[in-house]
């Protein structure tokens, strides 16, 4: 019988559990498992704890809501946090790209089993991790450009290294969903699977890769991160860049639009938002 046990408490927007060296996290932050503090906190706490466990060598993202893998960041919090002077040292990488980051370099395998929708903030946490997995129904978008900023996460300059500059300028200035095989072309998944597969599949390969030695893994994965140039100078020149944009009235005034138009809810979010386009301007 396969031992399994639960690693979080009752109250916990990330449910972990433990299975033969991999580690199941199911994201339950509803509607829409927006990122608010209390997730991007538990996010920072998971990451430390996945990096240093020596009996995890897997960890397989997913979600407990219907629809939604991880949604975009509290456009409110980012109000908050810039009113409090959070942003006010550009200097070093953001809070959220440090967990980002954590994620893609540790000597840790980290994937993605998406089936629904990850935008802006959820869909750079996507694009961080090792690998991603889909479902039809999954859809990918950078809608940092509806409210009038960048990708502050480090979007852009993950989706250059994966889609190419062409296909990251339109990602990242059309705001639009992609799903399907497309997502799977502009590098936002390894490969589009029918939902019932989906599951299987990432099962099936979550516990042959913990099968292997750690040593292993960890110099594969080393291996692969030496032959791409840093991105740290790229991300914070997109975290400075991002600041700046903050602290835009024009960025209020396109929050408070997206809010009107039902942003940040399950039904107002439930649409492609660069349909909502003509409607923020």
């Amino acid at each position: 019988m396969t031992s399994t046990h639960s690693e979080s408490p009752p109250n916990a927007v990330l449910a972990v559990r433990k299975e033969r060296g991999v580690a199941w996290v199911a994201i339950n932050n509803p509607p829409i498992n927006l990122i608010d503090m209390r997730l991007a906190m538990e996010l920072d706490a998971l990451s430390r704890t996945i990096e240093a466990a020596a009996d995890i060598q897997v960890v397989v993202f997913e979600s407990a809501v219907p629809d939604y893998f991880l949604s975009h960041a509290d456009f409110g919090l980012l109000q908050q946090a810039r009113n409090a002077g959070r942003y006010a040292d550009t200097s070093q990488l953001s809070f959220y790209q440090r967990v980002l980051e954590r994620f893609r370099t540790m000597p840790k395998i980290s994937i993605g089993m998406i089936d629904g929708r990850a935008r802006g903030g959820g869909a750079e946490f996507a694009l961080a991790l090792d690998m991603v997995f889909a479902s039809p129904s999954a859809r990918f978008s950078q809608l940092e450009i509806l409210v009038g900023i960048n990708p502050g996460g480090g979007g852009a300059q993950y989706l250059a290294r994966k889609a190419g500059r062409s296909r990251a300028l339109e990602l990242c200035l059309g705001g639009a969903d992609v799903g399907g095989d497309l997502a799977v072309s502009y590098g936002y998944a390894n490969r589009l699977l029918p939902a019932a597969e989906l599951r299987p599949f990432v099962e099936r390969l979550a516990r042959n890769i913990a099968s292997f030695p750690p040593e292993a893994l960890a110099a594969n994965k080393a291996n692969i991160l030496a032959a791409e140039p840093h991105p740290e100078p790229g991300l914070i020149d997109a975290y400075g860049k991002f600041a700046g944009l903050v602290a835009s009235p024009e960025f209020d005034r396109r929050v408070a639009a997206f809010m009107a138009a039902g942003g940040q809810t399950a039904a107002g979010e439930y649409k492609d938002p660069a349909m909502l386009s003509e409607q923020l301007a």
